[in-house]
């Protein structure tokens, strides 16, 4: 469980920060940003003896402790946060690898899979699509282990090839799908959750339905050759023209507040200025001149298209988060 407590100022704010750390040697532990309302709290992963100091701008540090911490469970997840939601707190455990998830009796959890990312293409190319966005809401898990499979975010295309199609995220009996990769001299953006973003000419990559949307089309030539964006799950892919690279499609924001599975933006010649934007959602910006972005990891973005020899991003790795009362 997380360790909890109100830390706010005589005029009632929050304070900036809350310190925690090892006791007597004073090494740093954590630093926790505290809610507005000043609820901050602490997932421990190992027992220990620790120190608690509240930081404020225009206040003098108060510092309390020792305090005797267990570890915290965190049933078999990598990482763990809080996040109010409908003046709730609730915390999520984040899955960022392969693992499995144990609880000790009947839960009722809402739960998020994000597959990986496509990568974008090489050398003013397409933009990769968004990894497949799946919610599970009140689903019930029986006591148990329950095992996990994070897939793995594409690799961007090396000089004038396509990129590499996303992997999927299993758990709890659902899958999300893998997203498309950018195309190069394929001309069409390859088929995912979200498809990836076309090369000129050419059609989008056709997504999934439920789990993302279509990639750009790119139909146009001279000047700056402008690749089309990936699938995003919240929107399809921006189209490519003679004078623009489109932008990656938009992600989705789950009830942690993130956002998840931008596209990648697409990839155009020469002109710098001209590549299409990353979808919100961890989706790579493409590229005029040089290498494409790759997607922000653990959120299953589409990597962003190369431009003028340059090679595509990768696409993002995906995640599984799980929401739970506190």
């Amino acid at each position: 469980m997380a360790i909890a407590g109100n830390a706010t100022t005589a005029n009632g704010q929050a304070v900036d920060f809350i310190r925690i750390f090892e006791w007597p040697d004073g090494e740093l532990h954590a630093l926790v940003q505290p809610l507005q309302n000043g609820d901050w709290f602490f997932f421990p992963r190992s027992a220990g003896e620790f120190g608690v100091t509240y930081l404020a701008d225009g206040c003098q540090p108060l510092t309390h402790g020792p305090y005797h911490f267990d570890a915290a469970d965190l049933y078999g997840a990598d990482d763990a946060w809080v996040a109010k939601v409908g003046g709730q707190n609730y915390a999520f455990y984040a899955f960022y690898s392969a693992g499995s998830f144990t609880v000790s009796e009947e839960i009722s959890a809402d739960i998020l899979l994000v597959g990986g990312g496509g990568g974008g293409a090489g050398d003013r190319s397409g933009g990769g699509g968004a990894g497949g966005f799946v919610a599970l809401n009140g689903h019930l898990l029986s006591a148990g282990d329950y095992a996990i499979s994070v897939g793995a975010g594409g690799a961007g295309g090396i000089g004038r090839n396509g990129g590499n199609k996303g992997s999927s995220t299993i758990a709890f009996g659902a899958e999300a799908f893998g997203g498309g990769a950018g195309a190069r001299s394929s001309s069409s953006g390859r088929d995912g959750a979200s498809g990836g973003g076309a090369w000129n000419p050419g059609t989008g990559g056709t997504g999934m339905a439920g789990q993302g949307h279509d990639g750009g089309d790119a139909s146009g030539g001279a000047p700056n050759y402008g690749a089309a964006g990936g699938g995003g799950a919240g929107g399809a892919g921006q189209d490519g023209t003679s004078q623009q690279a489109g932008g990656g499609g938009v992600g989705l924001q789950w009830l942690d507040d993130r956002w998840y599975a931008g596209g990648g933006g697409g990839g155009a010649y020469l002109a710098q200025e001209r590549y299409g934007q990353g979808g919100l959602g961890g989706g790579g910006d493409g590229s005029g001149s040089g290498n494409g972005q790759s997607a922000q990891p653990n959120t299953g973005g589409g990597g962003g298209g190369g431009g003028y020899n340059g090679n595509g991003g990768n696409g993002g790795s995906g995640i599984v988060v799980i929401k739970l009362p506190i």
